[in-house]
């Protein structure tokens, strides 16, 4: 490798960098944010809202994956009108 190649990797310019998925977003454009859904403390199990939770069932309406984490069985709809999710106990799949 020459002295300039192993500068650039040094400074972080070697091949590869700044593209892909991992890159990071042009100069004046605006990254989006997006809200997660929480209810009672807990993210929202997405397996749900699709219709197929195979996760462990803990207790009436909530879940746990093989990690251990905890998730709420709540719909996840967000009413972009008052931008509050719905959480009501049936799944987004059918309902919105």
């Amino acid at each position: 490798m020459s002295y300039h190649r192993s500068e650039d990797a040094v400074r972080g310019r070697g091949r590869g960098r700044g593209r892909g998925r991992g890159a990071p977003a042009a100069a004046g454009s605006a990254a989006v944010v997006r809200q997660t859904a929480t209810f009672g403390g807990l993210p929202v199990c997405y397996q749900y809202n699709s219709g197929t939770c195979a996760r462990t069932a803990v207790k009436q309406g909530v879940c746990k994956d093989a990690k251990g984490t905890h998730y709420s069985h709540a719909c996840n709809w967000m009413d972009k009108a008052t931008s509050q999710f719905c959480l009501k106990d049936h799944p987004r799949h059918n309902n919105h």
